[in-house]
């Protein structure tokens, strides 16, 4: 590997890998000034002949006879927002999507580079992510209803005009409509409180996600009412159960296993020995559950907590991807 020739002004030789991170590079410097000695390259060559002129004319540095000082900082930033391959803004063990959120370029972590990445790369980093969150930022538009609540405030709004710029006593029952669309308003807000929340699991086993709900139902500012939360697969399920000992859950997946083995006979196969097994338990299990809420959270009791069930094995680096629709009312 190539060294650069790094030295102290006293003239001690500093031999640093030309990879090394900046924690690396300002470890082995410490605090006093560095230079730059590329004396040994020479203006031959002809990939560093046109620098070297360049320094000349422009500089007055010949850097094949002198050093040149040099200050140690960051080129660019690395990292990051975590983001998905849809350029969708992601967090926690599970890599739940911040609903409406895409990060993209130099301010998203998409891990498709290490801390090495060139100029072109970034570029074409930016512009892949970009469209990745566009084309998944217009399906999710198309999925999304418009909130009425947003249509009763701009109705409130043009009774509100007409009142002010009319006269009030022929159209003063309008005005009485105002508190009426803020009282319907707070009850569209609750009944098209549904939202979509992705989870990322590791493959088959029991996750309790009920933190999540909780957080979820944390931001309807809901005191009191009803939760209502259903999986969108066929190879998945929820259930609730012991949230205490770990070896329920063991036990449960291993009963699961049991009764409906992989090794079975089944006409349904294309997808790999645990596709049909896992519709079959998906089918003796839950696709939906119904909790109450209370105090702003689930109504569970002492022992229980909700639980992905997932019955596939993961086949790829990035986990299962699965969707639960939440609704939620007061």
């Amino acid at each position: 590997m190539y060294k650069r020739q790094i030295h102290h002004p006293n003239g001690t030789l500093l031999e640093v890998d030309d990879f090394a991170d900046i924690n690396t590079l300002a470890e082995s410097i410490g605090d006093q000034k560095v230079v730059l000695d590329a004396r040994n390259i020479g203006a031959s060559k002809d990939w560093w002949a046109q620098t070297s002129e360049i320094l000349l004319t422009r500089l007055g540095i010949n850097m094949e006879k002198q050093t040149f000082p040099i200050s140690i900082r960051p080129s660019s930033p690395q990292g990051g927002i975590t983001t998905d391959e849809h350029s969708r803004a992601i967090s926690g063990k599970w890599s739940r999507w911040f609903t409406g959120l895409y990060a993209a370029g130099d301010s998203a972590c998409s891990g498709l580079h290490g801390t090495g990445t060139i100029a072109g790369n970034r570029l074409l980093d930016a512009l892949a992510g970009a469209v990745a969150a566009g084309e998944h930022a217009a399906e999710f538009a198309k999925k999304t209803k418009f909130p009425s609540v947003i249509l009763l405030m701009a109705t409130g709004i043009i009774i509100r005009i007409l009142v002010s710029f009319t006269d009030y006593e022929n159209f003063s029952f309008l005005e009485n409509l105002i508190p009426v669309l803020g009282t319907l308003g707070l009850i569209l807000i609750v009944l098209e409180g549904a939202i979509e929340l992705e989870i990322t699991v590791e493959g088959k086993g029991l996750y309790n996600i009920t933190e999540i709900i909780n957080q979820a139902i944390s931001k309807h500012r809901i005191s009191k009412g009803f939760c209502n939360l259903f999986i969108k697969h066929t190879s998945a399920s929820l259930i609730i159960q012991e949230n205490a000992d770990p070896n329920v859950l063991k036990d449960i997946e291993n009963y699961f296993d049991k009764i409906v083995p992989e090794d079975g006979e089944y006409n349904h196969n294309e997808e790999g020995p645990d596709d049909m097994p896992a519709h079959i338990k998906s089918a003796l299990t839950n696709t939906s559950l119904g909790v109450p809420i209370k105090d702003k959270k689930l109504d569970l009791g002492t022992w229980q907590g909700i639980f992905l069930f997932e019955h596939r094995y993961k086949n790829y680096d990035m986990g299962i991807r699965r969707t639960i629709s939440m609704t939620v009312i007061a």
